[in-house]
């Protein structure tokens, strides 16, 4: 209210709520002014699709976007991704925690006796990412969701080794082998 915010919806409050928690206090006070301007004069209540859209981006967020495109069985988006990740200095063990994370979270979702939609909220995911993660589950299947997950065991494994192998080639072809196995 302090920020000029009087109507938000109930899901946008939690939203924001988890935002205050993962961002710095300085961030998230910019983040509520850039909202506020956003909504001046604006009488409808503010939406969990607002809040998403004025969140601030980060290099967690290319890599989750990069784990997305794997997700969704975009493999032909797998390498300009992969490129700009490299460009940036971001280690494979990295892009292969953060798929690890995403693929056991899709397949608790998908393995959930009351459905994937229960299982992403029982997971307490980002409140960005939450539609995204239920229809994936959905779409994947716990078969197949087994098989990524032990892929990307695999290659973690591959990547801490002594093994020659370059580490990037060898995360960027199993990101590729788990976005073809859902076709």
């Amino acid at each position: 209210k302090k920020a000029g915010l009087a109507n938000i919806d109930r899901e946008a409050m939690t939203d924001l709520a988890t935002l205050a928690r993962a961002l710095d206090p300085g961030d998230f006070r910019q983040t509520l002014e850039k909202i506020a301007l956003y909504k001046y004069r604006d009488p409808s209540p503010l939406t969990p699709a607002e809040v998403a859209a004025m969140a601030p981006a980060t290099i967690e967020a290319e890599v989750d976007d990069l784990i997305d495109a794997v997700a969704e069985a975009r493999a032909e988006a797998i390498g300009p991704l992969f490129r700009r990740l490299e460009g940036q200095g971001v280690l494979p063990v990295t892009i292969c925690i953060g798929a690890l994370r995403h693929f056991r979270i899709l397949h608790a979702a998908a393995t959930d006796p009351q459905g994937p939609g229960a299982g992403i909220q029982k997971a307490r995911v980002n409140f960005k990412k939450k539609d995204a993660m239920g229809r994936q589950a959905g779409l994947w299947g716990t078969e197949r969701l087994e098989g990524a997950v032990a892929l990307l065991l695999d290659t973690d494994l591959a990547l801490r080794s002594s093994s020659r192998a370059p580490g990037l080639a060898v995360m960027e072809r199993a990101l590729i082998r788990i976005a073809m196995s859902r076709r």
